[in-house]
């Protein structure tokens, strides 16, 4: 964790103008696999530098701009060309900082969500983590999550339903696949409980609407006991 505990600035045990200083640093991009140098910032006590180039994901040249925040909290004025040794202070930290936190990861394997745990329970699934060629935002969208299930036991499946004239909805997750139909106007359903075994698996969910396949809003995995042992 990177945190700092902000309770001895707050009662007034250490001065503000004692308190070291520290630069934050923030990564954005899309996909499994972050890309060095891509659409990123950091920010000190006084300076914000930023990359906003490769937000599109197309190939793209770094345009560094330099922001003094101590003169100007709106930053409209891009000060970069004065101060070349900040920029170039600023971003050798950041690439310590990227090279530190992709070290000690698989970066070809997405990080799973987890699901079946008490300290998340239901888990809500949406577009924003879903993966697949035709994953999006769109009312045509299709994708998949890959997640892992801490815990066997029997599952409950809420979907929250696409905008259209859907006919019926789909599941399929550790080996067990339900199609159920849905009844019109129907904006959210909830498919018969499933068995789940612990485990990585993909989880899909779909829905059939005007003759055409398109993804859920978001899903919801709620465990609702341990399996049952005889």
């Amino acid at each position: 964790m990177d945190g700092v505990n902000l309770l001895p600035l707050l009662t007034g045990e250490v001065a503000g103008d004692a308190w070291p200083d520290r630069t934050i640093y923030i990564q954005w991009h899309r996909g499994a696999v972050p890309q060095r140098d891509r659409s990123f910032g950091a920010r000190s006590q006084r300076w914000k530098l930023v990359q906003p180039a490769g937000t599109d994901g197309k190939p793209f040249e770094p345009l560094y701009e330099l922001y003094d925040l101590s003169a100007e909290a709106a930053e409209t004025r891009d000060v970069a060309g004065g101060h070349p040794q900040v920029v170039e202070e600023m971003r050798a930290g950041y690439h310590r900082w990227f090279d530190d936190v992709t070290s000690n990861r698989d970066l070809a394997q997405p990080p799973r969500i987890h699901v079946g745990t008490l300290h998340e329970n239901p888990v809500r699934l949406t577009r924003q983590d879903w993966r697949g060629p035709r994953a999006g935002w769109g009312p045509k969208s299709l994708g998949h999550w890959e997640i892992q299930i801490v815990q066997a036991g029997q599952y409950e499946v809420t979907l929250e339903l696409p905008a259209g004239d859907v006919q019926s909805v789909h599941v399929r997750t550790g080996g067990v696949t339900i199609d159920e139909p849905v009844q019109p106007g129907q904006t959210s359903t909830k498919v018969a409980p499933v068995t789940l075994a612990a485990g990585a698996a993909k989880f899909e969910a779909w829905a059939t609407a005007g003759g055409e396949t398109i993804g859920v809003r978001s899903a919801a995995i709620l465990r609702r006991s341990a399996p049952v042992t005889e």
